[in-house]
């Protein structure tokens, strides 16, 4: 199933990680970003739709907005279930702003753990 990443920062990171193991084509699985930007609920959900993607994994550590609260997320799960899309939260296992730099954080366990 394609899945959604709303990290454009881990899309790279895998498509590094990716090519570094020389892992083969047929073998690799497609991660899709998207940013919520101001799009309305309609608009966003239109475009998972038409990449066929049926899972959001959420990687926001702070998944709120007061500016576009349809984004938050008890609004985005509850939304995502509505349209039969699974959603996922991994804010706080791949989620930013981490004390130490990101950077310390990807070599815990729970960071390996989130990506795995």
């Amino acid at each position: 199933m394609p899945c959604f990443w709303m990290s454009t920062w881990l899309f790279n990171m895998i498509r590094e990680a990716e090519k570094a193991s020389n892992l083969k084509k047929e073998t690799s699985k497609t991660i899709y970003t998207l940013g919520t930007s101001n799009r309305s609920t309609d608009e966003f959900f239109s475009l998972l739709k038409a990449f066929g993607i049926r899972g959001i994994a959420d990687v926001r550590r702070f998944p709120r907005s007061t500016r576009f609260p349809h984004f938050s997320r008890e609004n985005l799960e509850k939304e995502a279930r509505r349209r039969e899309i699974v959603y996922c939260w991994l804010g706080d296992l791949l989620g930013g702003f981490r004390s130490g730099g990101y950077e310390a954080y990807r070599k815990q366990a729970a960071y390996l753990a989130g990506i795995g």
